[in-house]
């Protein structure tokens, strides 16, 4: 509920602001519930595991932002644990209470204590916040310090970058599936711009889905895996299109003389948002995935880029991100897929781009232009807070068009 209402005062108070200027030049307070205070006792075992995984398990409960991190002493939830090897035997308590909240024992494969961490974090999220955790999650991005922009996966924190391209070309707009291993991307390796397939990131192998005439992008797989939206001139203008990854039926959604792109899915696989001009500028707008009139959900001057967070639709919550312009500068916005009432979230002085949500349906990973520098940052669509995902990304080169998994 006070989510609910939270969002309910930012999204109107912002509405509100944006009627009566021409171009949205927004700054509002967003109330928030205070953080869970949580500290973590020094775990037995293996002294050299055990500080690993300590240190990258209370990186994670700040980074989830439902946490503030004290002294054991001082802390509402303590954390007991012992480490061995790549594992580790946890249990939280609240203070004041001897039965332990949950207790649960974590491995990972290979001496992975990164990944031991973050399961451990994500069941404190889930446990104890009652919210979904990112811990576990993986970001994509296009990288261009090869001289050509190449494909990327990391951890959410930036950590374990792995390269997974090496065409030599333009590779853009990388999505995930509705799980962390199923990757879609468009490169232009055989010279035209196609549309390819990773069924798992940990073993890549690429398959291209969309090579038809033309231009083939915007790629972007349903909630179910089994559909790919997608952008195609195979019949001479950029349409929207749905195939059926299964069989391979092609299905049109778009009759335009105009340009339609950068699909994205609802949360139950029912409806598609994406932009057209045919309005006269960017707009975004929401389609039946079987078909049928387009519905016009954006009036600005310049609305593109969307991303639907993968949570099912709450009137008082926002559940779209997109880009907009502001002035002279591209900023992040949000809104209602359901009810509109669109809210900026961005107002720094620099171009904010490339917006997608986190599976927590309060983080967005996005693209800031500083400088003439494109680095990764995240935002707490809650506060408005925003920082730089990692720093040592920028050693390759230019980051941008980041993609959360679900």
């Amino acid at each position: 509920m006070k989510q609910r209402l939270m969002w309910s005062v930012f999204v109107f108070a912002a509405a509100a602001v944006m009627a009566t200027a021409q171009t949205p030049t927004i700054r509002v307070s967003k109330g928030v519930a205070d953080k869970i205070t949580i500290g973590i006792e020094p775990f037995g075992g293996d002294a050299s595991a055990a500080q690993q995984i300590s240190s990258v398990l209370a990186s994670d409960l700040v980074r989830s932002d439902w946490f503030s991190y004290v002294a054991a002493a001082n802390a509402e939830f303590i954390v007991r644990g012992d480490a061995s090897g790549a594992s580790l035997n946890g249990t939280v308590y609240r203070r004041g209470v001897s039965a332990p909240v949950f207790q649960k024992t974590c491995s990972a494969d290979s001496g992975n204590l990164r990944s031991v961490a973050h399961q451990m974090a994500d069941e404190i999220v889930r446990q104890v916040a009652q919210k979904r955790g990112i811990a576990q999650t993986k970001i994509a991005f296009i990288a261009n310090g090869t001289g050509q922009k190449e494909l990327y996966v990391m951890d959410y924190d930036g950590a374990n970058v792995k390269r997974m391209t090496n065409d030599r070309s333009l590779t853009v707009r990388p999505r995930f599936g509705p799980n962390r291993s199923t990757l879609v991307f468009t490169s232009y390796r055989g010279g035209w711009p196609d549309i390819y397939l990773v069924r798992d990131i940990n073993a890549p192998a690429l398959v291209c889905v969309a090579s038809y005439p033309g231009l083939n992008t915007g790629g972007a797989i349903s909630p179910d895996g089994r559909r790919l939206a997608l952008v195609l001139s195979r019949d001479g203008n950029p349409e929207l299109y749905v195939k059926d990854l299964t069989n391979g039926s092609l299905a049109r959604l778009s009759r335009t003389r105009q340009v339609e792109s950068s699909p994205c899915w609802s949360p139950d696989g029912s409806q598609i948002c994406f932009v057209s001009d045919r309005a006269g500028s960017p707009q975004l707008y929401v389609t039946s995935a079987g078909g049928g009139e387009g519905r016009r959900v954006t009036f600005g001057g310049y609305r593109t880029e969307p991303d639907w967070a993968p949570w099912s639709a709450d009137p008082a919550v926002p559940d779209i991100c997109f880009t907009l312009r502001a002035g002279k500068q591209f900023q992040i916005g949000v809104m209602n897929s359901r009810g509109g009432n669109e809210a900026m979230l961005t107002v720094d002085g620099y171009d904010n781009e490339d917006p997608t949500w986190a599976p927590d349906g309060r983080h967005i990973v996005f693209t800031k232009a500083v400088n003439h520098r494109k680095s990764l940052y995240i935002l707490d669509a809650f506060t408005g807070r925003a920082i730089e995902l990692n720093p040592n990304l920028r050693v390759l080169g230019d980051c941008s068009t980041p993609a959360w998994s679900r």
